[in-house]
């Protein structure tokens, strides 16, 4: 195993340009071979072994990682390469992030932090669900990805494909995520359209050359160098550049015009020495001529491959090929007798993987410099303008940020991506000393006030975007909810004890990390719970980013829910404690107290909570505990009425009319709710994310007014496209003019509707923009000053003296029953869980002026906005309860791989766990069956595990998030 040398130097180095980082993720679907493609990242820096690379898996740490052999958490190394033209030496910053779907919280916190991506698809399988989602997901965070087609051996060992039908295969995998990048860029540049002023314009900066290709041409393509072929099990990558180099040198021929035409729809004319497409050559020579990639680069592979693990393998044809190619192998790999580590060793020498993987990472990705140009309007999406008191720090903040500025008088400006706990390398083993029989368990008179544990220690993921860091730094420390301002409750202050290097599972202290470096920092696990900024610039100057918000792409739902509590009671300040830690270490998880008392630990899924209790009993708590049956999140919603059963005022099935009144008897409001289109209620669930984000709080509350009416035109367009609009059109008419708010959370599936008979004089929609703004400022720290002045004007608009009694009342009217609203849909009546799909229809407000106390708008029964939000909610619930109510449970989509011996088996355990098949395809080449299912979360506990028994590991499922049915 190598020495320390490399860490020594970047150790001891004062400083690193941003010029020369590159900092990556490695994105892929599970089991495509990730993990594998980083050893050999790893092992070119002498951290582990070449002969490891592959089997080693350096970057899962875990010991449940080891034994399932997928990953589970995001992890960093820092890695030196040296140009071998050049001799400039780079620092590359891995990510080795999860390809489980239950993982994406994981993959999202290296997102946050890298402006380059490494997707590794399997050739074999091709383009999977997460690989569609990673994707995706990188776009909308402005990275710019290279493809690694990995596997690219079983298309010969496993398939015994010739060279020309693995020709078309690696193609159409080359075709399939083009797909996926084409959609995604033309959503992007609609958004564009539609707002030339937002974010999204600087998102499709990367792929703006997309415009100018010819046509059929896509991003990815191997000619231009982002296209990687590769098998991390084997050793071995290489792309265009080697082969054009190649042959250039032995035939005389131009190496640019080699790399453009080594792939594609390319022929060589061998006596005539010319290049030429096929309609070039002559009618008798078309048929069963064989492009230059299959001619002068597959072949020759394959050749490779038959020569050591085909039926006519020699020790002279392989001693032939290392010599033809000038190759240095050691004797004792080609005499052995394993024949496929004698290969490995060959291809290594002649196509090693991390030379080539990294140098088109330092060729093809950008270094944070020209990254953060593209990518800050993105994760800080700020206009001040230059009348505001703060306009100077602001264009202060930009300048540095946007030039990625590390010098000594640039302020301190970092991201904490994410907390990872770790056991000390110093750490005592703590030792339980025995005792007599009728002692009884230690645990049973274990003190409840014993000492912290300091068996492990806490670090920070964190990326540098300006300015630079040293141990003994003096920082200010944002939460997510801190928003510009003197606010103390969401800002404190820290001295950075130590800075390191992360380096997988191990670190190396450095003296100062620089702009654009990822690094890691200690001292920070009391201030920081899941992410956080740090700045050296006080708060009263200082904006924050948007790095907390989720991508849409990535967005996943706690669906499973466990109750938990210590085995021996005195021991819960140790299981609160350690839920406090999980909490902080995990970006997906969610704990909290139940109204009875009971502590809820919820995840992403089945393998997600199983790791957390693994976590919690073994790192975090150590401690024995108690798990209850999982509990399966589910929704409420309404299915309404027929359609003869239709109100006057109300145009399409709805339940009966509900009238509450407040104490006081001033106000009067008549209720309805309605069961909304499905797939209306499932298209405002895929936009929640994405329009949170998308309103920006720092826009006026006028301009949010436009920016509303936008999105409501833009989401009927897109409803109006579906096959059911037809037989719902008085629907949709309806809801585009009346339209007050959504929820929960001021987005969700649920909408509050006004018969258009209401007084216009109620100014609903302007306080449902102020309760955005509030929303926004609250949840995620990105409104600015004057906005959040905005919503306290509103607020307080009631307070005025100029304002008459009943234009005060008015104005609570509407603070009430937006607020009524949003805390009926957050807790139904049914099981206090959330509402989905249900419209509240506003019908009446009559106000009798006669009963309004004489003293002004609060009397005996409290304020009168208390009174409105009370009859609003419980109107709500009523209306609800009226119009035949539902529960809704989630659906998974299963992607099931089996063989054709293994179909019976596989849909008798879909159909016994209520589950329904979508599809059924076999793949081109392949010998699996690809089959699409929807089942029950409630029913999928155990699914993987009874599947795989009743198969004999014939059948490999992946679970997905479907939707509410």
């Amino acid at each position: 195993m190598a020495s320390d040398q490399d860490n020594t130097e970047w150790s001891t180095a004062v400083s690193v340009p941003p010029e020369r980082i590159r900092n990556v993720c490695v994105l892929a679907h599970v089991d495509h071979g990730k993990t594998s493609l980083t050893d050999s990242l790893v092992s070119s820096n002498g951290i582990i072994s070449s002969r490891l690379a592959g089997k080693v898996r350096y970057m899962d740490s875990r010991q449940d990682e080891q034994i399932r052999g997928i990953t589970m958490k995001s992890s960093a190394i820092s890695l030196s390469y040296s140009n071998p033209s050049s001799g400039i030496k780079y620092l590359v910053n891995v990510v080795d992030s999860p390809g489980h779907i239950d993982f994406t919280g994981e993959v999202e916190t290296a997102l946050r932090i890298c402006d380059g991506a490494i997707l590794v698809v399997d050739v074999v399988e091709g383009v999977c669900v997460q690989t569609v989602s990673v994707l995706r997901a990188a776009l909308e965070y402005g990275i710019r990805p290279v493809l690694v087609l990995n596997k690219v051996d079983r298309l010969f060992v496993e398939l015994r494909m010739d060279p020309m039908q693995a020709f078309h295969r690696i193609a159409r995998t080359i075709e399939q995520v083009n797909v996926v990048m084409g959609l995604r860029m033309a959503q992007l540049m609609m958004l564009r359209e539609q707002d030339p002023d937002s974010n999204v314009r600087d998102a499709t900066e990367w792929t703006v050359d997309l415009e100018e290709e010819e046509s059929g041409s896509g991003f990815f393509s191997p000619e231009k160098g982002n296209v990687i072929f590769c098998s991390a099990i084997d050793r071995w990558a290489f792309g265009l550049e080697y082969f054009a180099d190649l042959y250039s040198k032995k035939f005389g021929l131009s190496k640019n015009v080699l790399t453009k035409t080594l792939w594609g729809d390319y022929y060589v004319l061998g006596k005539a020495k010319r290049i030429v497409r096929k309609r070039g050559l002559p009618e008798g020579k078309r048929k069963g001529a064989k492009p230059m990639f299959v001619q002068f680069v597959v072949e020759n592979i394959w050749s490779v491959y038959d020569a050591f693990l085909g039926e006519s393998a020699s020790i002279d044809r392989q001693n032939r090929i290392v010599t033809q190619l000038s190759l240095q192998v050691h004797a004792r790999d080609m005499n052995g007798k394993d024949r496929l580590s004698a290969f490995r060793a060959v291809m290594s020498a002649w196509l090693p993987v991390a030379p080539t993987i990294l140098g088109a990472v330092v060729a093809k990705l950008p270094n944070p410099r020209e990254a953060q140009v593209v990518r800050m309007p993105i994760l800080w999406p700020y206009s001040v303008s230059e009348e505001d008191e703060t306009f100077s720090a602001w264009q202060r903040m930009k300048e540095v940020l946007m030039r990625c500025d590390g010098s000594n008088k640039a302020p301190t400006i970092a991201f904490v991506t994410k907390m990872v706990s770790r056991e000390r390398k110093d750490a005592t083993a703590k030792i339980s000393i025995p005792r007599p029989r009728d002692a009884g368990p230690i645990s049973e008179t274990r003190p409840s006030d014993e000492e912290p544990d300091t068996s492990s220690e806490t670090i920070a993921i964190v990326r540098l975007f300006s300015g630079c860091i040293r141990p003994n730094d003096a920082l200010f420390v944002y939460s997510p909810r801190f928003k510009t301002g003197s606010d103390v409750n969401y800002s404190s202050d820290v001295v950075i004890p130590k800075v390191c290097l992360l380096l997988g599972r191990d670190t190396a202290p450095i003296d100062r990390v620089d702009a654009g470096m990822v690094c890691g920092l200690y001292g920070l696990e009391d201030q920081v719970l899941k992410t956080a900024m740090l700045s050296s610039i006080p708060p009263d100057q200082f904006f924050p980013m948007l790095g907390v918000n989720r991508s849409a792409a990535l967005s996943s739902t706690s669906l499973v829910r466990v109750a938990i509590e210590p085995h021996n009671a005195l021991e819960m300040n140790r299981l609160q404690e350690g839920l406090r830690r999980l909490n902080q270490a995990d970006p997906a998880v969610e704990t909290y107290v139940m109204e009875n008392g009971e502590l809820v630990l919820a995840a992403s899924g089945e393998l997600h909570l199983e790791r957390c209790l693994k976590d919690l009993r073994e790192q975090y708590a150590k401690i024995r505990i108690e798990v209850s049956a999982p509990i399966v999140a589910f929704m409420e919603t309404v299915a309404g009425l027929d359609t003869e059963n239709r109100a006057g005022s109300c145009p399409f099935p709805c339940g009966k009319q509900v009238t509450v009144t407040t104490a006081n008897q001033v106000l009067t409001v008549r209720l309805r709710a309605v069961g909304l289109p499905r797939k209306f209620g499932l298209e405002l669930d895929q936009r929640a994310v994405r329009e949170r984000t998308f309103i920006s709080a720092n826009r006026t509350v006028e301009e949010m007014d436009t920016q509303y009416s936008e999105i409501y035109d833009a989401l009927l367009s897109d409803l109006e496209a579906e096959p059911w609009h037809k037989e719902k059109s008085t629907i949709l008419t309806t809801l585009s003019h009346t339209i007050v708010d959504l929820g929960p959370r001021k987005f969700g599936s649920n909408l509050l509707l006004r018969n258009p008979l209401v007084e216009e004089n109620i100014p609903l929609r302007r306080h449902a923009l102020s309760n955005y703004i509030r929303f926004k400022a609250s949840d995620y720290g990105e409104a600015q000053n004057d906005n959040v002045q905005q919503a306290k004007d509103l607020r307080h608009e009631g307070d005025s003296s100029i304002l008459d009694v009943q234009d005060r009342v008015r104005q609570e009217t509407a603070k009430g029953i937006l607020t009524g609203f949003q805390l009926a849909v957050q807790a139904g009546p049914l099981c206090e869980e959330p509402m989905h799909g249900v419209g509240i229809i506003l019908e009446e407000i009559i106000f009798d002026w006669d009963e309004l106390p004489e003293q002004g708008i609060s009397d005996k029964f409290g304020p009168f906005s208390g009174q409105v939000i009370s009859c609003i909610r419980e109107g709500c619930r009523l209306a609800f309860l009226s119009a035949s109510p539902r529960l809704v449970e989630p659906m998974l989509r299963l992607d099931i791989q089996a063989t054709s011996d293994a179909l019976g088996s596989t849909y008798g355990v879909i159909s016994k766990r209520r589950g329904t098949i979508l599809s059924e395809d076999m793949r081109e080449g392949s010998p699996l069956f690809f089959i699409e299912a929807l089942l029950p979360v409630s029913e999928s506990f155990g699914f993987t595990d009874i599947l795989r028994k009743q198969t004999s590991g014939s059948a490999q499922p992946q679970m997905t998030f479907s939707h509410w049915e």
